[in-house]
């Protein structure tokens, strides 16, 4: 991308129209001087490849993780649904221990690309791969090794190791909204000590059905969340999930202003105490 950089509207992009991200750094952080992130991707997209482009969330999942860097160092963080990458890539400055961005293979190529381009920008190596994922398929069945992004044996044990699930703007088709939760549930089943952290944007269009305005996609993954909150775990009978929105009290290192409808829901599996008579007491 070229270096020069021009203003469009709030969003800062060069000649070409690849995002240019400056992250505003005290001397504190131990930075003297702002790193630039830059993101390549497509201005506007159609319906199948919406994966190719930065939508907002991303941002608002960017200031999180760069104002809560203890919750990401030296962890192991999950992407779903990575797309161009800018989430990854800036999650990378807080030095995990790995970065896993998946997404379906064919956007995979950019989301790879763009996590090259900044590699140098992260003040130390990050263990960064890409793996395809496409939520439609049996949660737990994954692309074999010789394939375009496939998984190897030690790729998938990552997985149980994982820390923290990432995502953003991955609500815009109910069908995928359902099968995100299904791999949602199985990820937390199989690392109940892990974190989930969702952004969305609530896009509220006019709904000649109801003659009001709404917001299906995201009415539709409230009820999922809820849904979610309301199963159980096989593997952990006596946990339950819960679903949290977070305060967005936190700076925006992007310079992006924050729409009114944009949030961050965190998802976790939390244990139950027992009861006295599966202690036996009774």
């Amino acid at each position: 991308a070229a270096a020069a950089a021009v203003a469009t509207g709030e969003l800062c992009v060069d000649e070409d129209g690849d995002i240019i991200i400056a992250r505003r750094h005290t001397r504190s952080e131990g930075h003297a001087q702002p790193v630039t992130v830059t993101i390549k991707h497509t201005l506007s997209t159609v319906l199948g490849d919406v994966g190719l482009q930065v939508w907002p969330s991303a941002f608002l999942l960017c200031d999180y993780v760069l104002s809560h860097q203890d919750q990401f160092k030296g962890c192991n963080i999950l992407e779903l649904g990575c797309g161009p990458g800018l989430v990854g890539v800036v999650t990378c400055l807080v030095q995990p221990k790995t970065m896993l961005c998946t997404d379906i293979s064919r956007v995979l190529s950019l989301c790879e690309e763009n996590l090259c381009e900044n590699q140098a920008i992260a003040s130390t190596p990050v263990q960064c791969m890409v793996r395809a994922l496409d939520w439609t398929n049996d949660c737990g069945s994954f692309a074999s090794p010789g394939a375009a992004f496939g998984w190897s044996d030690s790729d998938i044990n990552v997985l149980k190791d994982i820390d923290v699930v990432i995502a953003s703007d991955v609500v815009y088709d109910e069908d995928l909204t359902e099968a995100f939760f299904r791999w949602l549930h199985y990820l937390l089943c199989v690392q109940p000590a892990a974190t989930a952290l969702v952004a969305t944007e609530r896009r509220i269009n006019f709904s000649r059905d109801l003659l009001t305005i709404a917001s299906p996609a995201h009415t539709h993954f409230e009820e999922c969340s809820q849904q979610l909150v309301d199963c159980n775990c096989d593997m952990h009978p006596t946990a339950e999930f819960r679903a949290t929105q977070l305060p967005l009290t936190f700076p925006s290192y992007c310079g992006m202003s924050r729409s009114q409808h944009t949030s961050i829901t965190q998802f976790s599996l939390h244990s139950s105490p027992p009861s006295t008579d599966l202690l036996g007491l009774s």
